[in-house]
């Protein structure tokens, strides 16, 4: 019976864990795409949380990791941020290959679902 709770332990900690590096992937995706994976260009790091639907909370842990990643920096105060080089090749790496995890992020071809009843998905056909 242990092992059983262990393994149901185990694998809501790896879906814990895939949901949070989903969540930095978007919030860098999302950055590379307002600035145009431009490292130049500034936008507001809270705007960009709220446009995702995260929390304040959700936003300021996702954004400690990418900048101690240097995938993104801080250039003003008031949370501006822009995009590090590091940051553009770790999302054009992601999504030209997006079946292989990268350093940072899953595979980024997937399919989450929350409830599926007789439903089928096929994938990569035509």
């Amino acid at each position: 019976m242990l092992l059983n709770n262990e393994l149901i332990l185990s694998e809501k900690m790896n879906n814990n864990l895939h949901e949070i590096q989903l969540k930095r992937f978007q919030l860098l995706q999302h950055l590379y795409d307002a600035t145009g994976g431009d490292s130049s260009v500034m936008v507001s790091l809270w705007e960009l949380g709220e446009e995702l639907g995260f929390t304040k909370s959700e936003t300021n842990t996702i954004d400690n990791f990418l900048s101690e990643e240097g995938l993104l920096e801080h250039v003003t105060f008031g949370g501006n941020i822009s995009i590090t080089h590091a940051g553009i090749i770790a999302v054009e790496t992601a999504l030209t290959q997006p079946d292989k995890p990268t350093d940072y992020f899953p595979p980024v071809n997937f399919i989450q679902v929350g409830t599926m009843i007789g439903s089928q998905i096929q994938q990569g056909t035509q």
